[in-house]
């Protein structure tokens, strides 16, 4: 992930509950603890697609050296914040530990990456030490663009806060909207361009209406979204009908989409946002910006990014187009699938078979390389009910085609199934 997200994880509430996993000492960052010489991958970062990699790949070929450099000592997911912002879930719930990949026989440094000789093969970390590599998986994740919106920077953010990136944001926004005032209002500004896990922005919508409709009578939630039309807006919009009466007059949410929702400048201080090309004024009592993003910054130094600012891959195997021997997965790739937990997991499985199989001279054709990736990704709607988008890829001529979708399920049964379908990715990741 990027750095601001080390920085707020290892000042906030996540360091606090931090775990005792040791951290491998600096004299032994370029040392083989075997008598021959073994294959050394260097994974850096310890999100879904990083330690998906470390742990598919130590199950795959025990005998590759895998090291994993994740700058905190656990990890804040990003799937289930926004029901912690909601108040279904304690922030605890979102914290993954790395002591199941470390008895795997991953090794782990927790130190900041400052940067990748591509050319010597080797990291270098802040304090100038150096580690060597065969092959590297850069999980970098996601940067905040925050060049992206004038008078909207991390400063601006401390008051008007983004809670994209897990941590002390989720924090701050969970505590703004409890101490939001009767009949309050609270304005959700959805980015213009990619993002990560873009139904995490209608999940969240949806969430803070719940909390509204239970805690905050006549309160409402204005979404801002620049998106002209969106499939995925739509299917959360029927979900909306149902639960808040979205689009009647009692309506519990209110969207602006388009060009006149795109946010052109905040001022923080009175909370307030212009939108549009004639810069409509729009205020209130709780401003949610999720501002534009790239890939993170690592993945921008190494030079692995495209014009668009993310970073081109082989979707067989997450290797990038920009440099040999380099990996990229989870939300900074581009490899044609989407951008969310599950999609960064199928990536992983995919990088950490090629690795395995290129050290061991052995054919690809496994289960690794079916041709057909499904994703399954769970939002919910209410405490009670959910929303599950099913979508299936296929790769063809080493590009994955997205395959007919079916139309998106709501029931009352599917709030249980996203809270365990999570929890399921999450076990076998880390615990």
């Amino acid at each position: 992930m990027d750095r601001g997200r080390r920085r707020l994880l290892r000042t906030g509430a996540a360091a606090l509950l931090a775990s005792g996993c040791s951290t491998l000492p600096k004299g032994d960052r370029g040392a083989d603890p075997g008598r021959r010489r073994r294959h050394h991958v260097a994974i850096v970062g310890g999100g879904y697609g990083g330690a998906s990699v470390a742990r598919f790949l130590r199950s795959r070929n025990p005998e590759i050296r895998v090291t994993l450099i994740e700058y905190d000592k656990v990890h804040a997911t990003g799937p289930g914040s926004n029901w912690v912002i909601a108040g279904l879930k304690p922030f605890p719930s979102l914290l993954a530990r790395y002591g199941k990949l470390k008895r795997l026989g991953v090794n782990l440094i927790h130190d900041w990456v400052a940067a990748v000789d591509v050319e010597g093969r080797n990291l270098r970390f802040e304090d100038g030490s150096r580690l060597g590599y065969d092959r590297l998986v850069l999980a970098p994740g996601v940067a905040l663009n925050w060049d992206a919106i004038e008078g909207y920077d991390a400063a601006a953010s401390e008051q008007l806060p983004h809670g994209w990136i897990p941590g002390l944001q989720t924090l701050s926004l969970a505590r703004q909207l409890r101490d939001l005032r009767r009949g309050g209002v609270v304005l959700i500004a959805a980015p213009d361009g990619e993002t990560s896990c873009p139904q995490a922005i209608y999940e969240r919508a949806s969430l803070i209406a719940h909390y509204l409709r239970e805690h905050k009578p006549m309160a409402k939630l204005l979404l801002l979204d620049p998106r002209e039309t969106s499939p995925l807006r739509d299917r959360f919009a029927e979900a909306w009908r149902e639960a808040y009466e979205f689009g009647g007059d009692n309506s519990l949410i209110e969207l602006v989409s388009g060009r006149e929702a795109r946010v052109q400048r905040v001022d923080a201080s009175s909370r307030t946002l212009y939108t549009g090309a004639i810069e409509q004024r729009r205020r209130a009592d709780l401003i949610n910006i999720i501002p534009p993003q790239r890939a993170g910054s690592l993945a921008q130094a190494a030079g692995l990014v495209d014009a668009g600012g993310w970073c081109p891959v082989d979707p067989a195997s997450g290797e990038s187009k920009q440099a040999e021997g380099i990996f990229v997965v989870g939300d900074a790739a581009a490899s044609g699938l989407g951008r969310n937990a599950v999609a960064a997991h199928a990536l992983a499985r995919r990088c950490a078979y090629r690795l395995a199989a290129e050290q061991a001279d052995a054919p690809e054709e496994d289960e690794g390389e079916d041709p057909r990736i499904d994703e399954t990704l769970y939002s919910l709607i209410t405490a009670e009910r959910g929303l599950v988008r099913r979508r299936a890829f296929a790769l063809n001529d080493g590009v994955f085609e997205p395959l007919p979708q079916p139309k998106a399920e709501v029931g009352k049964a599917r709030a249980d199934d996203a809270v365990a379908a999570w929890e399921r990715l999450r076990r076998e990741i880390w615990e």
